[in-house]
């Protein structure tokens, strides 16, 4: 069984987006395309957030032969840790991918 990773935010914040094609001397490179989306702590988000964590770490069981991996890193950071202070009383999360967003 496949259990729900989706989720909708509500109003959150992004920062360091890149949704731009890269091009060298005119030669055409992938694209990479990338933002940080920061997620205030007291956001009704987070508890989606966690139990879509929660549900793919359900769904991998089979690859960690049962068990879920005492040292698993997630995407989700305090942005407390960060020291930065646009970051402050808020979870990120750094997103990548090689495919053009669609917003």
């Amino acid at each position: 069984m496949k259990y729900n990773r989706k989720v909708i935010t509500g109003s959150v914040k992004l920062k360091y987006v890149n949704v731009n094609e890269p091009r060298v001397n005119g030669l055409y490179l992938e694209p990479k395309y990338s933002l940080t989306i920061l997620i205030p702590k007291e956001s009704s988000t987070m508890d989606k957030i966690h139990e879509a964590i929660y549900n793919a770490t359900k769904n991998g069981l089979d690859i960690w032969g049962g068990k879920v991996p005492d040292n698993l890193i997630t995407c989700l950071k305090d942005g407390d840790a960060t020291g930065r202070k646009e970051y402050e009383d808020s979870f990120y999360i750094n997103a990548t991918s090689k495919y053009k967003p669609q917003i």
